[in-house]
């Protein structure tokens, strides 16, 4: 049924939605302009007037992928207090996010392979505001009094690279289940090391 009635705005979200459910569950390789447009009920020269190539597409996917996670985020922070517990939540946040979305989207990880290698914008975009993220609750322990950091800019170095493992959508997929599996306790040991490690030295 072709979509008549929507706001572009609205059509922009439907397609979005439609494209990364077959991206999910196709493939981002097998799954075509033409698939997009059967699957979100238009035409594909409505699909290419909204979002251009399908290069296009999947960096507005995976775009609309990273802005949730990124939202997700934020509001885990909010509802915490401390910098070790808004560390805490985030984290678990963005892991749990990743699996369920895994489950959800089997072949998300394709797209995600490609993002990383070919560094798409999205991704760049996505690591820059993660580590704000970091910085922000770093500069509030810093305040609080709960850590004396003198280089606060390698330790969210630090706490990005530790979180790799639990953020990465191929290295959850690769490690589920698997002995080795990356685990949030494990992050959490690190990040007490990066976090407190210096105010222990320095006692």
């Amino acid at each position: 049924m072709t979509k008549t009635n929507l706001k572009e705005a609205e059509a922009r979200q439907h397609i979005l939605e439609q494209a990364g459910d077959l991206f999910g569950h196709l493939g981002v390789s097998k799954t075509t302009i033409s698939d997009v447009a059967k699957a979100s009920g238009f035409s594909t020269a409505n699909v290419h007037r909204l979002f251009g190539t399908k290069s296009d597409l999947r960096h507005a996917v995976c775009n609309a992928f990273l802005q949730e996670r990124t939202q997700e985020a934020e509001q885990a922070i909010a509802l915490h207090e401390t910098a070790d517990e808004q560390i805490i939540a985030m984290t678990w946040t963005i892991y749990n996010a990743t699996v369920v979305s895994l489950k959800e989207r089997p072949q998300i990880h394709e797209m995600a392979a490609m993002a990383c290698l070919e560094q798409w914008p999205p991704v760049v975009a996505y690591r820059d505001r993660i580590q704000g993220l970091w910085r922000t609750v770093i500069d509030k322990g810093i305040e609080d009094g709960d850590y004396a950091l003198s280089d606060p800019d390698q330790a969210v170095r630090f706490l990005h690279m530790a979180s790799f493992p639990l953020f990465h959508p191929l290295i959850v997929s690769e490690l589920s289940g698997k002995a080795d599996e990356p685990k949030v306790k494990d992050f959490l040991a690190l990040a007490d090391l990066i976090l407190h490690a210096e105010a222990q030295h320095q006692g």
